[in-house]
């Protein structure tokens, strides 16, 4: 879908990326080439550079805010917004415990 020509749909496509990254994290693993090919995108025309990015990266920082707002929002009580996101994190990426233990868990 993103390698239409159209910019607009390297949009929607980052926006049906930013869901799947956000379901499984297993999608960092085509993290850094789908950002490249984001990236060459946006240089393959120089003057539409500076907007194309900043297209991009609201895109991005809109979709992971909605999709994260629950969390930040919505827990315990006495707890501050930055330790409710670490909270998340943590239980995404379980390096304390070992990766080992995380993968047996789940």
């Amino acid at each position: 879908y993103m390698v239409q020509p159209e910019f607009r749909n390297c949009i929607v496509g980052s926006i049906f990326f930013c869901l799947a990254l956000n379901f499984k994290q297993m999608t960092l693993y085509y993290a850094p080439p789908v950002f490249c090919y984001l990236l060459g995108r946006c240089f393959s025309q120089p003057r539409l550079l500076v907007g194309r990015f900043l297209s991009l990266a609201m895109t991005v920082l809109i979709t992971f805010g909605i999709l994260w707002a629950p969390f930040l929002f919505y827990g315990p009580p006495n707890t501050t917004p930055t330790d409710r996101l670490l909270h998340v994190l943590r239980r995404i990426f379980p390096f304390q415990r070992g990766l080992f233990e995380g993968k047996v868990a789940n």
